[in-house]
């Protein structure tokens, strides 16, 4: 104790004498903290400073103090002598400091100065700078800090949950001050929420608290929340920004298929994405002029991502529009939508028939109900009986509306044939129109028709129209066969019955039998089979 004391009276009188150099030497102390200062106020505190000289030190002795600019402060320190101060090593050093009441408020820097001497001998001269702030509100408001409170990891919130703000508040003074505070939550300019209050709060530091809850009504996007708390003296802000969402959303919606025919199968897929535990409702809806379909369903999502399969429907042709969308409690969270084409089956809609130069003339019309091309595949066939005596088939790309066709074949005349005519695609047969063909001798052919369709009702001919034609052919018939018994005579020229006789008798031919009534079945071969033994001779 004696040697310290010798040591530090040693450093105190070269301290007098020696003068005060220190432009040559670092600073060799440190401190991260500052000091907010109100006029006419006395501030008494601790400051924790840090040896940086890169030696240990054996004293160091507090000399003075400057500050920059016009201000003038009185300071003093707790201790003013510091023994066995190693390096890296940190002291805390007390003080008091008052500006006057007069003093303008700004920013200041306040340097201590030290001499120290190590170990090895050596004397130091060191300064310790302090950032002054001189303010005239005695209140501080320091931070403002959050944190989602169901997950304190983060700090942006989803829709539901709540958001947790904490200010700190420090009163300079030494006696206690009143405060006035209000929150504010802005989007883009507007005000979302707003809360407020006061309180007088002692000298020292004190925390002010906030709950947001943030609801589904809030839409995602950045929110800043504003904080500004005020004495009589001034007011002071801070503020805290944060983002909003879901938690929740579409990822993908795709379809199967872009088109499809009329009653096939269509699915849909939609990728729903999820960072939070969560029960939802899908509610999609199919628009084709109007809404034709529309279905929801509850679902519950966990963080990562889902595919849901959704069927659509196929039973109205044309453009449809699907509408698909996440809710929760009513409000609509996500959207998504895309669209399909149904397309229609193409449609036989009449057949004629015509005479053009001894050949038969078969015109086809077909119908194709879409706005687009449709490839398919016409085919033909006249039938007797149970042969088949003409056919032919034609690839074709139907243009939207109705669409001719025809093919040229000879007939023998005055006979009845059965025509079937067969429109079909890759998916299967769309239309079938099948009708009989009479041919007479002269004039148009006539058609009765029985139009079948496996798909869809087609025109195939009129059944009226081929009854008419019917009892017309029919009529034609029975004309042309009195007419031809009429020119003939309708009698026998009379006949000499000399002639008659002198004419020779013919035999009539026989009749020619098969060769396999000529054929004789030869019989069974008999056996003799001995009842008994033969008997033995003498």
């Amino acid at each position: 104790m004696r040697l310290r004391g010798s040591l530090a009276t040693l450093l105190l009188f070269l301290t007098l004498l020696l003068p005060w150099t220190s432009a040559s030497q670092p600073s060799g102390l440190y401190t991260g903290e500052s000091l907010v200062l109100v006029p006419g106020e006395l501030l008494s505190g601790n400051m924790t400073v840090v040896n940086n000289a890169g030696l240990n030190l054996s004293v160091v002795v507090y000399t003075g103090y400057s500050i920059n600019g016009s201000l003038n402060l009185s300071l003093s320190l707790g201790y003013t002598i510091f023994n066995n101060w190693k390096t890296g090593e940190s002291q805390v050093v007390p003080y008091r400091i008052r500006v006057p009441a007069d003093a303008s408020p700004g920013r200041y820097v306040l340097s201590l100065r030290f001499r120290a001497m190590a170990e090895n001998g050596s004397i130091l001269s060191l300064v310790l700078t302090v950032p002054v702030v001189v303010k005239k509100n005695p209140v501080e408001l320091r931070k403002l800090s959050g944190y989602v409170l169901q997950r304190p990891n983060s700090k942006n919130p989803f829709n539901g949950e709540t958001l947790l703000l904490t200010a700190e508040v420090v009163n300079l003074n030494a006696y206690p001050e009143g405060i006035s505070y209000n929150l504010s939550v802005m989007k883009n300019g507007s005000l979302v929420l707003s809360v407020g209050g006061s309180k007088v709060i002692e000298p020292g530091l004190h925390a002010l608290s906030f709950r947001i809850p943030v609801g589904w009504n809030w839409s995602p996007g950045a929110y800043r929340a504003i904080l500004n708390v005020s004495s009589f003296r001034g007011s002071e802000v801070r503020v805290f920004p944060f983002y909003v969402s879901e938690g929740v959303g579409i990822v993908n919606f795709s379809l199967s298929s872009q088109t499809v025919l009329l009653g096939a199968g269509l699915k849909g897929y939609l990728t729903v994405g999820a960072e939070r535990d969560l029960d939802l409702n899908v509610t999609y809806s199919v628009i084709s002029g109007s809404v034709v379909f529309r279905r929801s369903f509850r679902i519950h999502v966990s963080p990562g991502t889902e595919i849901l399969e959704i069927a659509m429907p196929t039973n109205v042709s044309g453009s449809a529009l699907v509408n698909a969308s996440l809710e929760y409690d009513g409000v609509t969270i996500a959207t998504a939508s895309a669209s399909y084409t149904v397309m229609g089956y193409p449609s036989i809609a009449n057949v004629s028939f015509s005479l053009e130069g001894g050949r038969v003339r078969m015109e086809v019309s077909l119908r194709n109900p879409n706005s687009v091309p449709f490839p398919v595949s016409l085919y033909y066939a006249v039938t007797s009986g149970n042969v088949t005596l003409v056919s032919d088939s034609k690839e074709l790309t139907l243009q939207p509306g109705v669409s001719l066709e025809s093919f040229s074949f000879v007939l023998p005349k005055n006979r009845t044939y059965g025509v079937s005519v067969y429109l079909s695609g890759t998916e299967g047969v769309f239309d079938t129109w099948n009708g009989s063909l009479f041919v007479p001798p002269a004039g148009p052919p006539v058609t009765s028709t029985s139009p079948t369709s496996p798909t869809n009702t087609t025109g195939g001919g009129g059944g009226g129209e081929g009854s008419l034609a019917l009892i017309v052919g029919v009529i034609i018939v029975i004309a042309v066969v009195i007419g031809v018994f009429l020119f003939s005579g309708g009698k026998e020229e009379p006949v000499n019955p000399w002639e008659r006789a002198r004419k020779p008798r013919s035999r009539p031919k026989p009749k020619r039998r098969s060769p396999l009534g000529r054929f004789k079945r030869p019989k069974l071969p008999k056996f003799v089979e001995n009842r008994e033994l033969p008997k033995r001779r003498k």
